[in-house]
């Protein structure tokens, strides 16, 4: 196989922000099992075995780092590396949250233009 056919994985991902409907469930999640929560959030290998290791030891600490996790900014939401093979696929370096979306706008005149 010659280099320029090996396809390397991205330094991080750009993940969208949460809607309030999974967040919601993602905190409620974060209460009763954080290791879970921070995995489905697009937490990278490493967050989730140290979280693990922490809701094992000290359950508290552990409950406020993946609500901490899960409501994250923007910004950091941008620096993600997901253990979820998924996250990656759905989401190209590069690819902004939502490209594959059509704009407000947008969407509307395409109705307006099928229902005339």
């Amino acid at each position: 196989m010659s280099a320029s056919t090996v396809r390397t994985q991205p330094s991080s991902v750009a993940l969208p922000k949460n809607s309030p409907g999974k967040a919601f469930g993602l905190i409620i999640l974060s209460i009763f099992l954080p290791p879970l929560a921070i995995y489905l959030d697009g937490g990278s290998l490493l967050s989730v075995c140290l979280n693990f290791v922490v809701w094992i030891n000290l359950v508290l600490p552990s409950i406020i780092w993946s609500i901490v996790f899960v409501c994250r900014s923007r910004e950091r939401r941008g620096m993600s590396r997901p253990a979820r093979y998924s996250l990656w696929v759905k989401h190209e370096e590069g690819a902004r949250p939502y490209s594959h979306v059509a704009p407000k706008e947008q969407h509307t005149e395409q109705k307006n233009a099928k229902g005339a």
